[in-house]
């Protein structure tokens, strides 16, 4: 695969988990009510980096699941004749509790929009918060990620 530009180098990548498990710990007062989920493909490869951090830091493990959103985008009859459908892997109860989703990039949000779906039917959760690396197309977007 032609690798297209390197945006971040591993150190980079690093710190920037390193941060981002900082900042979730810190906005949510530790990981006691904290649910970590990984939107299928990249944001469950980012998210599995975050919560060993994570883990490091506070000494505790929240859990941790898997969600493919395939079936709820807007989208996915008309991108796709036969959808890849992958397993949603969350086996514990997201109601009451912090969930923090993790996607590797924002683009159009039409993503996010479908993660909610599918979280609004797995439960009722007390905060969500979004959690990606980079913005595609920055032109588009009115808004400032504070985490």
């Amino acid at each position: 695969m032609k690798i297209k530009a390197t945006i971040i180098d591993e150190e980079g990548m690093q710190r920037t988990i390193t941060r981002l498990a900082h900042e979730i710990l810190e906005r949510n007062k530790g990981s006691k009510n904290l649910v970590i989920i990984g939107m299928r493909t990249r944001g469950e490869f980012i998210s599995r980096r975050i919560l060993e951090k994570i883990s490091e830091i506070d000494k505790s493990t929240p859990p941790h699941g898997v969600l493919d959103i395939t079936l709820y985008r807007d989208d996915f009859r008309m991108r796709l004749k036969q959808p890849q459908v992958s397993v949603t892997n969350i086996t514990f109860d997201i109601n009451e509790k912090d969930v923090i989703l993790i996607d590797d990039v924002l683009y159009t949000g039409r993503t996010v929009r479908a993660a909610l779906g599918a979280l609004m039917d797995l439960g009722r959760r007390v905060q969500f918060n979004y959690v990606f690396l980079l913005i595609e197309d920055i032109a588009n977007f009115q808004l400032k990620p504070i985490l």
